[in-house]
């Protein structure tokens, strides 16, 4: 596969310097992570989720994109943040549990965008907000996340081209791979 063993040849990641967006359920060590709930407001993990160590690693790591509370209530409101809107038209949703990441790809913050789905959460967003996000089959997902709240939850990519889609999902399954 591609940009196996980069690091023993000292050459940069396939991210290097691109600004990635990682949803707010998902820990990178020194980044506050709040899972979308005011109790963890000042949670700063330690850790990397697995997946996220070779992803974001040499990205250019803008803020988590917002998420709601534990990825639950249907429209993008948390108490942590506050409303996230769409950019194309501010009176509307960006939709979904992903839709800070769709919201920051369209408004051209980010180069790509992790999500995390189990019924719509990368794809309705992408949708509402012009952008493009896939839903790996779980099979494909495990290999890159050691848990799952749900069995049919899914960790994904989202960015404004099908290319650079493809460049991520690369990306987090070469990462996983790696992790011993």
């Amino acid at each position: 596969m591609r940009g196996e063993g980069r690091e023993a040849e000292a050459e940069p990641g396939w991210l290097c310097g691109l600004p990635v967006a990682i949803k707010d359920l998902a820990d990178v060590a020194g980044v506050r992570t709040t899972y979308g709930s005011p109790i963890f407001r000042d949670h700063v993990p330690t850790r990397h989720t697995p997946w996220s160590n070779g992803s974001s690693a040499e990205a250019a790591l803008s803020s988590p994109s917002r998420t709601r509370r534990n990825s639950a209530p249907a429209l993008d409101v948390q108490r942590v943040f506050g409303r996230t809107r769409n950019p194309w038209n501010t009176a509307l949703t960006p939709g979904g549990s992903t839709g800070g990441g769709a919201a920051a790809l369209a408004a051209g913050e980010v180069w790509l965008a992790h999500g995390s789905d189990h019924a719509g959460s990368l794809r309705r967003p992408a949708t509402y907000c012009s952008v493009v996000g896939l839903r790996p089959s779980p099979a494909r997902s495990r290999a890159y996340v050691q848990q799952s709240v749900l069995a049919l939850s899914v960790q994904g990519p989202m960015a404004r081209t099908v290319t650079d889609v493809a460049l991520f999902l690369d990306t987090m399954g070469a990462s996983a791979r790696a992790i011993p």
